[in-house]
């Protein structure tokens, strides 16, 4: 039997600008029927009460611990089933509602059939702009 390896890595998102995550892992996408980024501040939090969670079937859909009215706000969009390549993307709009803080933890799992991976975990930073209007 192999043993998938996931991504451990540490990101920063920036308030009041469009952010854009490029993840390349070693899980195939082929049949997948969602993939969630989600952020949150321990372990133990709901998902409900998540910093951010984006999903590639419905976008942004909570934004610090609160439903998000505009979906399209947030997505993640499938580059290559084979290589496993994702890009998650976080509207200027909506990360202008980012509540800065650091080393908040972060996962991304991918519902394949009736399996669940995990592509990538780790911490994350929501940094504050320095330009505040352009």
């Amino acid at each position: 039997m192999a043993i998938e390896q996931y991504l451990e890595s540490y990101y920063s998102l920036y308030k009041g600008v469009t952010n854009e995550i490029l993840i390349i892992s070693n899980i195939k996408l082929m049949g997948a029927s969602n993939i969630i980024f989600s952020i949150k501040n321990k372990h133990s939090d709901p998902d409900s009460k998540s910093i951010l969670r984006i999903e590639s079937l419905n976008g942004l859909v909570i934004m610090n611990g609160s439903q998000y009215p505009i979906s399209t706000n947030g997505e993640i969009v499938t580059l290559d089933e084979s290589t496993g390549s994702i890009r998650i993307i976080l509207s200027s709009n909506a990360s202008g509602q980012i509540i800065p803080s650091q080393k908040r933890l972060y996962d991304i799992k991918v519902k394949i059939g009736n399996e669940v991976k995990l592509i990538s975990h780790g911490k994350i930073d929501l940094l504050p702009d320095v330009t505040n209007f352009i």
